[in-house]
């Protein structure tokens, strides 16, 4: 019996021995609830590791500081970055280090920090993106955020949203900015496409969230296109490594309505880039396309 309880202790005590770890790091969070020129306000400090096993090991720190005004909408972030990758041991090397506008962070496309900003009353939240092999800023995304992907090749990734265009011009001859959809990697922006609109005076419209079109023919065996939630496979470039040749095949379509107008537009990827030639939209419509 001492035997056996001796076993039951020597068990315990290897199950909670402190493990050797390979790298450690401590973050902290905090709450505060006080006043700034008579106003009151709550602020927020937290900070959470992410990490990536892909294709090699990468740390995210990410610090978000969130302050509100009571009493008043909107919430003010910001989110401090450290990402580590391997040198001669595990997380030793900084990577890059980044302070962005934002609220919190998530990890869920495999080739960027996503900081995602809160919109205030009827605008959207915005997702800035960050290459997570450099930190550079390569978009920043209004709506879902598609991935595409040409399958068994060593080709990048694809992503398509719409997104904040600083450079867009408010009009285009008498017709009226609505946004910006953008096709992308995780290094560059490949092409970018403008829609415009003939809304009447003191009309607002916005586009809506952008819907995948197979237009591979039917019934092409093995050339479909396959879009599960927000990932979209085509298969039918699958092992093909020129992205020219990989990428086509395949539109998104985004409708708006005012006026007692319903009017919608069909962007075709074709050679790797928005296609001018094959894109099309209805009357009210009208397309410009930049980079």
């Amino acid at each position: 019996m001492k035997k056996f309880a001796f076993a039951l202790l020597a068990l315990s005590t290897s199950a909670w021995a402190t493990p050797a770890p390979f790298f450690q790091d401590n973050g902290s969070a905090s709450f505060t609830l006080g006043t700034q020129n008579n106003t009151e306000f709550m602020e927020t400090i937290e900070t959470r590791y992410f990490h990536f096993t892909y294709p090699d090991h990468k740390l995210v720190r990410a610090t978000v500081t969130n302050k509100t005004l009571l009493y008043e909408q909107g919430t003010i972030g910001k989110v401090a970055l450290e990402v580590r990758g391997n040198a001669r041991s595990r997380f030793d090397k900084v990577l890059w280090r980044r302070s962005e506008v934002g609220n919190h962070v998530e990890i869920t496309l495999d080739d960027f920090v996503s900081v995602v900003e809160y919109g205030c009353c009827a605008t959207p939240d915005t997702t800035h993106l960050l290459d997570i092999e450099t930190g550079k800023k390569i978009e920043a995304a209004t709506s879902k955020i598609l991935t595409i992907v040409a399958p068994n090749t060593k080709l990048k990734n694809r992503y398509i949203a719409a997104v904040i265009d600083s450079n867009a011009p408010q009009k285009l001859g008498d017709r009226s900015y609505l946004g910006t959809f953008s096709y992308f990697d995780n290094t560059r922006i490949i092409s970018r496409v403008r829609v415009y609109a003939d809304l009447p005076s003191d009309w607002g419209a916005m586009l809506d969230e952008p819907e995948v079109i197979d237009l591979t023919p039917e019934p092409a065996q093995g050339s479909r296109t396959e879009t599960r939630g927000l990932n979209v496979t085509l298969w039918g470039s699958d092992g093909i490594e020129s992205s020219t040749q990989a990428f086509k095949g395949f539109a998104i379509e985004s409708s708006t309505s005012y006026a007692n107008q319903d009017e919608v537009v069909r962007i075709v990827i074709n050679g790797d880039q928005f296609s001018e030639q094959l894109s099309s939209t209805s009357p009210g419509l009208t397309l410009q396309f930049v980079k």
